[in-house]
């Protein structure tokens, strides 16, 4: 597909709490899947160079897009749940458009063949009344549908996914795991805004300190029973000692001004 409607409204409703490069990466893997009308690689190596992710940050912000957006099948491969459905509807009318080519071209509107599930318009080619829906309004069954999967990818929660978007980028660690042991201190009646404040704290630190992402604590041992999420983390400020007081004192100084920049000799002991 060489165009799909986009609709500002619900995109912003339904991405409103990413960044600016996941903004980015949502686009262009959005933009692959149309353009070749098949799912994404499921590697996130695959993704990295279809988004030409070349710095960490945006890596880690093709990560979270693809976790949240484009959920891994059983097949290996990513498919957004919307898209899907776009394509699917717009089939018809390429396949239409394909053979209209094969026959030298577009006929004449009187023989021309319509593409099944195009609105009906009038002659000059001015839309009077839409035949199906718009994509993306939020009146029809199948965008609330596609919009609860979207909040609620691979059925994690709305408030784990924030959680796990704003957890500091960790090398291997398990989204699963992480998420049962999430759910495991919300039943022990543990408040959400408890753990995300626990997590900016300990953002905060790992950034101040420059963690390696391989250093960084599982988020599934953070969430775990030992409430990692409980401790402080406050970063340690190293107050550089003071300097060491230079020779001689303020006496010494005004002795020089008097008696002149000689240092009085020391008596010489002689051994006797």
């Amino acid at each position: 597909m060489n165009f799909y409607k986009r609709y500002p409204a619900d995109y912003g409703r339904k991405t409103a709490r990413l960044t600016l490069a996941q903004h980015g990466a949502y686009t262009l893997l959005l933009d692959e899947i149309y353009s070749t009308e098949a799912p994404l690689p499921g590697p996130f190596d695959e993704l990295y160079r279809i988004c030409r992710a070349m710095s960490k940050p945006e890596q880690e912000a093709v990560r979270v897009v693809a976790e949240l957006f484009f959920p891994l099948g059983a097949d290996g491969l990513r498919r957004n749940q919307r898209a899907t459905e776009e394509i699917t509807e717009a089939a018809p009318a390429i396949e239409a458009a394909r053979l209209n080519g094969k026959k030298g071209g577009r006929p004449r509107k009187e023989t021309q063949q319509k593409p099944t599930g195009l609105f009906e318009g009038n002659q000059d080619g001015t839309q009077t009344e839409p035949g199906t829906k718009a994509p993306h309004s939020s009146d029809n069954c199948s965008s609330l549908r596609s919009e609860q999967s979207w909040a609620k990818p691979s059925g994690y929660s709305t408030e784990f996914e924030q959680a796990w978007m704003a957890y500091p980028s960790r090398t291997g660690h398990s989204k699963a795991e992480a998420f049962k042991a999430w759910k495991a201190r919300i039943a022990d009646g543990e408040a959400v805004e408890t753990i995300l404040q626990g997590i900016n704290r300990y953002a905060a630190y790992c950034e101040a300190n420059h963690t390696e992402p391989r250093f960084v604590k599982h988020a599934a041992t953070f969430f775990g029973p030992d409430r990692h999420y409980l401790n402080d983390w406050t970063v340690q400020v190293r107050i550089p000692a003071p300097a060491a007081p230079q020779s001689g004192s303020r006496f010494s100084a005004a002795a020089a001004t008097i008696f002149g920049s000689q240092q009085p000799q020391q008596a010489e002991v002689i051994d006797v």
